[in-house]
């Protein structure tokens, strides 16, 4: 019975592991992957936007999958099961007036006061302080963080 049991819980641990072969997408610009489930691995292939890849193994934060005749491993932060939006930006029209949206964006960073802990009379005093700077918007909207430096403070320890 004991050896049925012990058998049955190998058997539950190796099936954790390994995931019956599905289909990913790349979601980032571009994905390295991996030939060892480390950013300080070598690197086999530089994935696009979009390439499909077969799921063979999760572990951890990496998935081992199989592209092209090619093995590797890629972070799970640059792949999904679905592929790849299209990126839309409010700022693509040049052509709109930010201002005709300007009761919305107040209405979204009020929401956005909220979710951060802020109490109502801390709110409409921020508010009547405040104007909506557009320019700053836009700058920060350009702003980005890289593929790589996601991937490096993902792989930073957790302070204690």
């Amino acid at each position: 019975m004991k050896i049925k049991l012990g058998m049955a819980l190998l058997l539950a641990m190796v099936a954790s592991q390994v995931v019956a072969q599905e289909l990913r997408y790349v979601q980032a610009r571009q994905a390295k992957l991996y030939a060892q489930p480390s950013l300080k691995s070598s690197v086999v292939a530089i994935l696009p936007k979009g390439q499909t890849v077969d799921l063979l193994v999760s572990e951890g934060r990496w998935l081992q999958v199989s592209v092209e005749g090619k093995t590797g491993w890629v972070s799970k932060l640059v792949v999904a099961s679905h592929p790849p939006m299209k990126r839309v930006s409010v700022l693509a029209d040049t052509q709109t007036d930010l201002s005709e949206n300007a009761r919305r964006r107040a209405s979204s960073a009020t929401a956005a006061a909220a979710a951060r802990g802020l109490r109502g009379e801390e709110r409409a005093r921020s508010s009547d302080r405040e104007v909506v700077n557009f320019s700053a918007l836009e700058a920060v909207e350009a702003h980005g963080v890289s593929e790589e430096e996601a991937l490096e403070f993902v792989e930073q320890p957790l302070e204690q």
